[in-house]
């Protein structure tokens, strides 16, 4: 039996949470400022879809969201030219119907334990409903580590492709400390792609 569950939550619901939510992101991601980043990103979302996990004691021990992007807006998020984005999601961009999988977080002490996984299903879902057909989901590498590859090939989605530097500008600038960070920013972004 799980000792977890799972619920959706609305942006009126975000700042009696959101304190947990950044404790929990911080426990995960030891990236002081990635914190504030996810949060304040997620409440310039319209209408996102934003799942809580937390443990019967009431505590948040995951959480995720993801959103519908706007239409004409993906090249801009991945940061490349539109020739280097593949057919299909150009096309479901184009119709504005690409939902984003922007932050899956599971509390370090609690992961192993399928909460990630059901968070990413439960977002799909999610975005679904809203009308989308394609996902897509950036993890973080450094090095041969993808955060999330485990989870993303347990939900079904692939490695479509990776951009070197994403995070540069906002690790260059101080806006979060990455933890990867040798005098200078080494990570990627692995972006997954799903069609629904």
């Amino acid at each position: 039996m799980e000792d977890f569950n799972i619920r959706n939550i609305t942006l009126t619901e975000l700042p009696q949470l959101e304190e947990q939510i950044k404790e929990t992101a911080n426990r995960a991601f030891k990236c002081p400022g990635y914190d504030e980043d996810i949060v304040a990103d997620l409440k310039t979302k319209t209408d996102p879809v934003i799942k809580i996990c937390m443990n019967f004691n009431g505590q948040i021990i995951g959480f995720g969201y993801g959103y519908i992007a706007q239409a004409d807006t993906l090249a801009s998020f991945l940061k490349v030219e539109a020739d280097n984005i593949p057919d299909p999601l150009l096309a479901a961009d184009k119709q504005g119907r690409i939902g984003i999988i922007k932050t899956i977080v599971t509390d370090p002490t609690c992961q192993g334990r399928g909460i990630g996984t059901k968070l990413v299903r439960e977002i799909e879902q999610g975005l679904l409903q809203n009308d989308a057909t394609e996902i897509i989901v950036p993890a973080w590498k450094a090095g041969n580590r993808i955060n999330i590859k485990k989870i993303m090939e347990r939900t079904g989605h692939k490695p479509n492709f990776t951009v070197d530097g994403f995070w540069k500008e906002d690790c260059d600038s101080g806006e979060f400390q990455c933890v990867d960070r040798i005098n200078k920013c080494i990570c990627s972004a692995v972006f997954y792609a799903k069609t629904l």
